[in-house]
């Protein structure tokens, strides 16, 4: 981006090229990769261990540009401050923490490019890469079915690393505001409470207060309604890689750029993003490690654990900074840069709906059984590194049985038609034949 004036964004090659630059010079980082695409491209990765030895065991931090390719600037922002490390511009302050760096994720997405991809977006004007993998699929909606080598490759690096945040850095586009990023953290109701205070009341005020004193707005991430009366977010679901992060007890940080401003000025906002957000968990090391240490402890036996919820509002009168069109009417699309400077600055008091409460609940068992029949799921399991055992011989049991009552599929959408299942249970002594799969709790 800065060879080119903030006309163009960097290929894989030069990424590659990049990275393997990069790391001659910086000691405390390594090149590998933590797999390939579907097409065989490298998903290069830089990681950075620990210099100054703070804790037993140091936060490890994920950092992911690229995961939809045409939303670039985190690559960029991230090859950027990569650099100012390995550099010493940014000091060491970093040190205490280990980074796992993947700034060209979508990597085969991202050799697609194209002037015309995402048209409402203010650059780059030599092209950016597509939204979905080769395969059709979006890597931001398979963190479940995990059905990319992209997302599989990246869930294994999670389990590898045992990553303890992620910020996946976006780009985004939505309804007209003054703010250069929007960010947001994990409303899975599997979170836990306390890690959930914590983003909400220490992490992201800060970083927040040190953006603006760094000359950029932000705020959480949301889309006004027609109204103008509601700032609402998106959904609790795992298959998003920030979700993903809340189910499996860990923090995740998602980053949304803003699309109709300039491309620099993305750039900039998603470095200086990434970098505030690392300094503080620097500075909260120790907390942080005892909040996810907590959060990570295994469940109980007849535990109860949230299985679905629905979005709920966290405030009233909170203030959004949006637009007005000339005549003094909320703003209508098509949205644009243009339409930035057609409309005139105005604050909005609005509700904001950016939680999610729990709306049905199961208790723990002490252990699932599969029939041996669904082999293809308990792979699934595996690679998200739960553990699974076998029966060796058959064994008489108590269990609960779950009947499907009910199927609802959604229109498709990206390849896929989002499936709801209602279930009723019954209990039963049933014999669990040799090859029942068993996930203990």
């Amino acid at each position: 981006a800065e060879q080119s004036d903030y006309q163009a964004t960097a290929t894989g090659e030069e990424v590659d090229a990049y990275l393997k630059t990069l790391v001659e010079g910086w000691p405390a980082a390594e090149l590998t990769e933590i797999g390939t695409t579907i097409e065989g491209r490298s998903i290069s990765t830089v990681v950075v261990q620990p210099q100054i030895k703070s804790l037993e065991k140091p936060l490890t931090v994920l950092i992911l540009g690229g995961i939809h390719s045409g939303e670039c600037d985190g690559k960029e922002g991230l090859l950027a401050l990569a650099r100012d490390m390995a550099t010493g511009k940014q000091g060491t302050w970093w040190q205490s923490l280990r980074l796992i760096l993947v700034p060209n994720f979508s990597a085969d997405a991202n050799e697609r490019r194209g002037v015309e991809h995402r048209p409402a977006q203010a650059g780059p004007d030599q092209g950016m890469g597509v939204r979905e993998n080769p395969q059709g699929l979006d890597l931001n909606r398979d963190f479940v079915k995990i059905e990319t080598p992209e997302v599989r490759s990246l869930v294994a690096a999670l389990d590898k690393f045992d990553a303890d945040v992620l910020i996946d850095l976006h780009t985004t586009n939505g309804s007209l505001h003054r703010y250069d990023l929007t960010y947001d953290i994990p409303h899975n109701p599997m979170l836990s409470p306390a890690v959930n205070d914590w983003l909400r009341g220490t992490l992201m005020p800060s970083v927040t207060d040190r953006m603006t004193e760094s000359g950029f707005s932000t705020f959480y991430y949301g889309n006004f309604d027609r109204e103008h009366r509601k700032w609402t977010t998106f959904g609790h679901q795992p298959r998003y890689s920030t979700e993903y992060m809340g189910l499996r007890g860990k923090i995740g940080i998602l980053s949304e750029s803003y699309s109709y401003v300039s491309y620099q000025r993305r750039i900039e906002a998603s470095y200086a993003f990434t970098l505030e957000v690392l300094r503080s968990l620097v500075e909260s090391q120790k907390d942080v490690r005892s909040l996810l240490d907590d959060a990570t402890a295994a469940g109980e036996p007849g535990q109860e654990i949230p299985l679905r919820a629905d979005l709920a509002k966290t405030a009233d009168g909170q203030l959004a900074l949006g637009f007005r069109t000339a005549d003094g009417s909320t703003p209508r699309g098509p949205y644009n840069s243009a339409a930035l400077a057609s409309h005139e600055p105005k604050d909005y008091l609005v509700e904001l709906w950016n939680r999610f409460e729990t709306t049905e609940t199961v208790s723990l068992p002490n252990a699932y059984a599969i029939p041996a029949q669904y082999a293809w799921a308990v792979d699934r399991l595996r690679r998200h590194g739960i553990q699974v055992l076998q029966l060796s011989e058959s064994s008489q049991a108590r269990v609960e049985a779950y009947q499907i009552t009910s199927l609802k599929r959604a229109p498709e959408f990206q390849a896929h038609r989002i499936l709801t299942v209602e279930t009723e249970v019954a209990a039963s002594e049933l014999e669990l034949p040799a090859g029942t799969f068993v996930v203990p709790v």
